[in-house]
């Protein structure tokens, strides 16, 4: 199936803490309506000092499973 998140598109917009709560809401709504096994703990994002990316962080806990998992990855803005 399909899964999108519209995240891809903030790529490109001004690196300031606006984008970067959209993006976070963007996860979080992502993972609640897509994966039903999983329980967003928090989820964290810093965009560089560049301004080409964002450090993201994901705490998120899986029905039946007593320790949470936490998942770290960069999202790059391709400015040409």
């Amino acid at each position: 199936p399909n899964v999108g998140s519209g995240i891809q598109a903030l790529l490109f917009e001004p690196a300031n803490q606006i984008t970067e709560i959209r993006i976070k809401e963007l996860i979080i709504e992502t993972i609640t309506n897509h994966e039903k096994r999983a329980t967003v703990e928090n989820v964290s994002v810093k965009s560089t000092h560049d301004g080409l990316g964002y450090e993201i962080t994901i705490v998120f806990s899986i029905l039946g499973s007593e320790k949470p998992v936490k998942f770290v990855s960069f999202l790059k803005a391709n400015r040409g």
